[in-house]
């Protein structure tokens, strides 16, 4: 696939490619595939197979829609880790 319909996301993915760096453009099922966490953005994705999504702002916003509403808002005080994970000990 090409982005070439998406407008600044052809540019992009050109400069990528003219540049030697891998990318490929993902439509919204290609990318629901690979980084399955809700919905898709609505703009071009461009993937880079080795490490995950370009320009990941938009990823981020779209992970942080998707669980919006199991968000609970609070001040955390107090961490305790045990090397491999971590267990919030109080919040405000």
């Amino acid at each position: 696939m090409s982005c070439a319909s998406y407008g600044l996301a052809s540019v992009w993915e050109r400069a990528l490619r003219e540049g030697g760096a891998p990318c490929q453009a993902l439509d919204p099922t290609a990318f629901i595939d690979r980084l399955p966490i809700g919905q898709p953005p609505s703009a071009a994705l461009l993937w880079d197979p080795a490490g995950g999504a370009i320009r990941a702002h938009r990823i981020v916003e779209a992970r942080r829609q998707s669980v919006a509403d199991h968000i609970i808002p609070a001040e955390v005080l107090d961490l305790a880790s045990s090397g491999t994970s971590a267990r919030v000990c109080k919040i405000r």
